[in-house]
């Protein structure tokens, strides 16, 4: 076993010194790099542009509103490409095709506190408290 090991010590070694693993090495982590930024670049600012017909619901970060006249206006722009999805009269969603995942999570939430805040709840947030050994003060 020990000499297994020393044999394939001398191979990495020799390997690592040659110049096609250094430049392989280098090529590998620049394309590393550039995939891992690759969706910031093409994603853009992270924001969905939503077209409204009616009322606008309340600002979201991730949400830029464009209002509508009418649900025709709102479809001939979602159809453009000029907005990603027509929210029509609070609670129906127009997209071009299928709607992105995250672009629905976020109308489905904004449209369920719409929901809560019209039927007067107050939802506070949960106190979180830590116990035990881990505990911060």
């Amino acid at each position: 076993m020990n000499g297994l090991m020393l044999v394939a010590q001398r191979e990495v070694r020799t390997r690592i010194r040659t110049k096609s693993f250094l430049i392989s090495l280098a090529i590998s982590a620049i394309l590393v790099a550039a995939l891992a930024f690759l969706p910031k670049a093409l994603g853009g600012d992270g924001t969905f542009d939503v077209g409204v017909v009616g009322a606008a619901p309340a600002p979201v970060t991730q949400l830029s509103y464009s209002r509508y006249p009418d649900e025709a206006a709102a479809r001939k722009a979602v159809i453009a490409g000029d907005v990603d999805a027509a929210l029509i009269g609070g609670d129906r969603v127009v997209a071009n095709g299928e709607l992105d995942q995250r672009l629905g999570l976020i109308l489905e939430s904004v449209h369920r506190d719409e929901q809560i805040k019209a039927a007067g709840v107050t939802v506070t947030p949960l106190r979180v408290e830590s116990v035990g050994a881990d505990a911060r003060y």
